[in-house]
């Protein structure tokens, strides 16, 4: 009897056609029956991921006990970038910077967190710093990052000096040389020699010493740290200025960031437009706990924006980890 009526279908096409329709017809009678809130008057669609191990199975107690005799290493990824997916600059890193503060507060223990800001460099110049650190005179190794930071703060110390200062400056200037012009003339004379043999070093032989060239805002000191001194040059420049070589020297460095297959695909996409941070959970915080993971969906709630140096940014956040399985299967 089917093969009848199929072969009736087959030899006249309008009824095939006809018959067609029909079928579409119910099968998008009961999808809309499955998916339609009638009530609500919307799609019902459930985009949530099943979990693989819920706390209550099997699977669930042969893993803590696995983690009990060999040890446990808790790491979660975040990736951030930009709403608008523009390319990494200046304000980006101190938003990731202000949220591995925020990180390190919330979550309790010793958190660690591996990011762009503190990956170390294994090869070239400035080994074993970040890659925004750059070479300078003397072999100093400075990071572009915080020479931009301190060069503003210099800035604005030079544009908060108070006006009266100069006339200050200039009457201590006059009454030095009233001073000077007092003075008789052989005693300037041997005054000035006197200080011009306090200032030349020499060596063992009597030979002058010539001094090393050295940065006109940076000084080394004993810890190895830099120390950062403003000079008269902050003053002539501006914070657009600033913010463009920063942003220049800081796409020069997520490029060179591109090209290492260490750090390539674990801390930066291909495309250079998305960061990741990687977070390292000590043995002792239990990293599913509803403390750590209220935790962490505080601070990394998307989108959320931040007050930067160059205004308010917006940047998309997410994060994956076994830890946010098993929180959101239990």
């Amino acid at each position: 009897m089917l093969t009848r009526a199929f072969l009736r279908l087959n030899h006249s096409p309008l009824l095939l056609l006809i018959a067609i329709l029909l079928g579409t017809g119910v099968v998008a009678w009961q999808a809309l029956g499955h998916f339609w809130d009638a009530e609500r008057s919307e799609l019902r669609l459930d985009s949530s991921v099943e979990p693989f191990i819920a706390q209550n199975s099997q699977a669930y107690q042969d893993m803590l006990r696995a983690q009990a005799a060999f040890g446990r290493d808790e790491v979660l990824v975040v990736a951030v970038e930009y709403t608008d997916r523009r390319i990494l600059d200046t304000s980006f890193f101190e938003i990731i910077a202000t949220l591995e503060q925020e990180l390190t507060t919330t979550i309790p223990g010793n958190l660690r967190i591996t990011s762009l800001l503190n990956a170390p460099k294994l090869q070239g110049s400035c080994s074993g710093k970040t890659h925004f650190h750059q070479e300078t005179l003397g072999s100093i190794c400075v990071s572009v990052l915080e020479r931009y930071h301190q060069e503003l703060s210099c800035l604005e110390q030079a544009s908060s000096v108070v006006p009266g200062d100069a006339g200050i400056e200039s009457e201590l200037e006059h009454s030095l040389e009233e001073e000077l012009n007092d003075l008789p003339a052989s005693l300037e004379a041997e005054q000035l020699e006197l200080g011009l043999e306090e200032d030349i070093a020499v060596d063992d032989s009597g030979t002058p010493l010539l001094q090393a060239a050295d940065s006109s805002d940076i000084t080394s000191t004993q810890g190895g740290s830099t120390e950062w001194l403003c000079d008269e040059d902050a003053a002539e420049q501006t914070p657009k200025s600033l913010r463009s070589v920063a942003d220049r020297e800081v796409n020069e460095a997520v490029g060179n960031i591109t090209n290492d297959p260490l750090l390539l695909r674990d801390l930066l996409s291909l495309d250079g437009r998305t960061a990741a941070l990687v977070l390292n959970f000590p043995p002792e915080v239990r990293a599913e706990s509803t403390l750590v993971q209220e935790g962490l969906a505080k601070v990394l709630h998307t989108p959320r924006s931040f007050a930067t140096r160059q205004g308010n940014r917006s940047v998309r956040i997410a994060y994956a980890g076994p830890s946010r399985m098993v929180y959101e299967a239990s």
